[in-house]
């Protein structure tokens, strides 16, 4: 018997619409704490780019994602916002994606070598890189990625290939932490491992404490 495929479930894209932003409240069981620095962190973003990420609501103005953002754009007496309205969720379901808009981002990680060079790139432009990262914040992560030694081995061609053409094979890559490091760099190595290998499978790690 063959099984008809599953058609993809459709969903409605709602409407952004604006309203007045004393219109909006945040919920009684909003569980994010938000830090002065994040609020400040908001009000510099929306001088650089302008307001752009709608808030997300529920019945009689409840904010189930976004509530920083709104504390932000009252900061800087913005006297509307963009929403988008779901007051057709049940209260567990707003509940529900209230935590999880919160949650879910804390599932992923960073390639720091990739958000370093990142930052770099843009540090000697116009836009103030102050915003997002302390020069000392910078210079933490610059001598992580120096502590964390990777000894990539030569890599040659098959015999018999093209000049023009590399076959890659599996390459295994040694990458040694100094002893007591490996917790206080842990996330950042994993991440770096993850976003390394998702752009290149054939490389192999293993990862050694070693004494200084």
């Amino acid at each position: 018997m063959v099984r008809k495929k599953e058609e993809p479930e459709e969903f409605e894209m709602p409407e952004v619409t604006m309203v007045p932003i004393d219109s909006l409240k945040e919920p009684d069981w909003n569980c994010r704490i938000h830090t002065q620095r994040g609020i400040d962190a908001l009000v510099k973003s929306i001088g650089e780019v302008g307001y752009i990420d709608p808030v997300v609501v529920w019945q009689d103005g409840v904010i189930l994602a976004g509530a920083a953002r709104w504390k932000a754009a009252k900061k800087i007496n913005m006297p509307q916002i963009p929403v988008i309205d779901r007051s057709d969720l049940s209260e567990a379901k707003a509940k529900w994606y209230s935590l999880a808009s919160n949650r879910i981002p804390e599932f992923n990680g960073y390639d720091e070598l990739a958000r370093y060079d990142l930052a770099k790139s843009i540090e000697d432009t116009d836009v103030s890189m102050e915003t997002l990262f302390t020069d000392d914040e910078l210079e933490e992560t610059r001598r992580a990625l120096e502590d964390i030694d990777v000894d990539l081995p030569d890599v040659e061609g098959e015999e018999g290939a093209d000049a023009g053409e590399r076959v890659i094979q599996n390459v295994e890559v040694l990458i040694q932490i100094p002893a007591g490091l490996w917790p206080s760099v842990s996330e950042e190595v994993s991440s770096l491992v993850k976003g390394i290998q998702e752009r290149h499978p054939e490389v192999l790690y293993t990862i050694q404490e070693v004494e200084q």
